[in-house]
């Protein structure tokens, strides 16, 4: 990967990183026991002073997002985990976890489409099931919500925001 004048490259234990010239990206590689905390602060500490981070790696975009979402930064994880689900296609976390932003952000629409992206990657999934039927149930879509609710129950039967959920529109229709 070509570095420009400003740029720093890592490799193993990060202590410190002084230059003589402002610093405009940081490239790091590290082993994968170290990397999500090393990788949230510095993302914390680069945006903090307004530099750019730009990591590639499938790994690396799913430690990023995860850490961004922590931080409370959706649209920021939104697009770690789209670049996520382009390196891997068959990722059904991916669309969950983008579900999960959109819905942080009230982004209903994209929500519903990433969370249904996500079931037909892995339909096996009682969160991904019980994260439609809520969003459904959100909607006043009772009907499609319903069997999406079941099915969470039937492979997580203790789940309980899906229980709460189905039985509250249960007793509307009494």
């Amino acid at each position: 990967m070509p570095r420009g004048a400003g740029s720093v490259a890592v490799l193993g234990r990060v202590e410190t990183i002084a230059a003589s010239q402002p610093i405009d990206e940081v490239f790091v590689a590290l082993p994968l026991d170290t990397a999500q905390p090393l990788i949230r602060a510095l993302v914390s500490l680069c945006e903090e002073q307004g530099i750019t981070v730009r990591l590639v790696s499938n790994l690396v975009d799913l430690i990023l997002a995860r850490a961004q979402m922590q931080l409370g930064r959706c649209p920021d994880a939104i697009a770690s985990y789209r670049r996520y689900a382009a390196l891997v296609p068959t990722s059904a976390d991916a669309h969950y976890w983008i579900a999960t932003c959109a819905e942080r952000l009230n982004g209903v629409d994209l929500a519903l489409d990433e969370v249904s992206a996500a079931l037909a990657l892995d339909p096996q999934q009682p969160a991904i099931h019980r994260n439609l039927g809520m969003l459904l149930a959100q909607l006043g879509r009772y009907d499609e919500a319903i069997p999406h609710l079941r099915a969470t129950l039937q492979m997580a039967p203790n789940e309980p925001a899906a229980r709460e959920t189905l039985e509250a529109i249960e007793a509307t229709r009494r």
